[in-house]
């Protein structure tokens, strides 16, 4: 493995958290509106 594929790899993760952050967040805020 090159350090290439390390870097994507590391930026693909935070995608999906920053994804999995927004999601949670929005959901919560719906919650609190209701």
């Amino acid at each position: 493995m090159n350090e290439d594929e390390i870097t994507i790899r590391h930026q693909v993760i935070k995608d999906a958290v920053k994804d999995a952050i927004a999601q949670a967040l929005s959901r919560h805020r719906k919650l609190g509106e209701s």
